[in-house]
């Protein structure tokens, strides 16, 4: 999860320009921790994407894979009304544009040890101080440790420590 985590804020990084030349700000990120809910716990800056994950082992095989399910807390700026009345209208819409850039982002995260994300579905949240979208995604995790993960990647093998000779029961 520390190298999805990681992946996920290079992959911002690496798009700041989208979000800039939409005139919009790349976003804050960091695991969510209930900001939303309590911002007067927590120091941030808008626009921010705080994560969050559930996963669910599953046996293939030998192997446990990790089918882990990303929910991405998404909150835009503070934007003007987008009213049919408002004189600021096309400023207010810009949050659209922004969770769009948002998706087109996460839509592109991959890594070695996961599967591409997979977007699933988006819903809006209200708390008393913000509206914004939950996205999810899914992805399937292998299920080393961070030790194990450089180790096995990297292809170092045991030593078996075998002698011997080789015997073949047919004669040629």
């Amino acid at each position: 999860m520390d190298q999805l985590f990681e992946d996920v804020i290079a992959k911002f990084e690496s798009k700041k320009a989208l979000f800039t030349g939409a005139g919009l700000k790349a976003p804050f990120i960091d695991f969510y921790m209930g900001q939303p809910e309590h911002p007067e716990f927590f120091e941030f800056t808008l626009p921010a994407v705080f994560m969050d994950y559930s996963i669910v082992p599953m046996k293939q095989g030998l192997l446990w894979v990790n089918a882990t399910t990303l929910s991405f807390h998404c909150i835009p700026e503070i934007a003007p009304s987008a009213s049919s009345i408002s004189p600021r209208r096309t400023q207010g819409l810009k949050q659209i544009i922004w969770y769009g850039l948002v998706k087109d982002v996460l839509d592109t995260v991959t890594g070695r040890h996961y599967t591409s994300l997979t977007r699933g579905h988006e819903s809006p949240s209200y708390t008393p101080d913000f509206k914004y979208h939950i996205i999810n995604y899914t992805t399937e995790m292998d299920n080393l440790s961070g030790k194990a993960k450089g180790r096995y990647a990297a292809g170092e093998v045991d030593e078996l420590g075998i002698s011997g000779e080789i015997k073949s029961r047919f004669s040629l």
